[in-house]
């Protein structure tokens, strides 16, 4: 597990992300609030889309306005993401995600950053073996987020956040 773990963490820093480790859920709290708390983002309000991590917690101590629904709504300006994922995928850095609510996708691709907990023992090795796990009860919508989102035109100019967040910040929860 050690060797999948700190695989994943290599692959995703490589590619622009950010990775946390958490040893609690309340860790994981504290360190969601400091991360929104003392970062200079484009926006403001955060919209938190609440998963089985984050889930006895009924607010966050953040500066900025929290959103728990009508996220359409807040999109436009949204500072902040939060979601959870289902797991990680080492290969290649990509945090693996049931976006089947609306709620989730918007969370997770509209605001400038994405932070998104994970149970850091959900860490799969390879692509096949996330895909078996998701042929066992397929969603209705899943997502591969591989790095802050990124694009570049025929000139090959890399510009980063065009299509979704500049910043992705993955909080691996114990």
């Amino acid at each position: 597990m050690e060797e999948k773990l700190s695989l994943f963490v290599k692959q995703a820093e490589a590619v622009g992300a950010s990775v946390h480790q958490a040893g609690s859920k309340e860790k994981a709290k504290e360190l969601v609030e400091k991360l929104i708390n003392e970062t200079d983002a484009e926006g403001t309000g955060v919209l938190w889309v609440k998963g089985a991590i984050l889930d006895k917690f009924d607010s966050l101590k953040c500066t900025q306005p929290v959103h728990q629904t009508n996220f359409i709504d807040h999109a436009e300006n949204a500072a902040f993401g939060v979601t959870e994922a289902d797991s990680v995928l080492a290969e290649t850095g990509s945090v693996v995600s049931d976006a089947s609510d609306a709620g989730a996708r918007i969370a997770s691709m509209l605001p400038n950053t994405h932070i998104v907990l994970v149970n850091s023992k959900n860490v799969f090795a390879q692509t096949p073996d996330v895909i078996e796990k998701i042929k066992v009860k397929p969603p209705a919508y899943f997502s591969f987020i591989t790095g802050p989102s990124r694009t570049a035109d025929i000139e090959r100019v890399l510009t980063i956040g065009v299509h979704g967040p500049e910043r992705l910040e993955i909080i691996l929860v114990d």
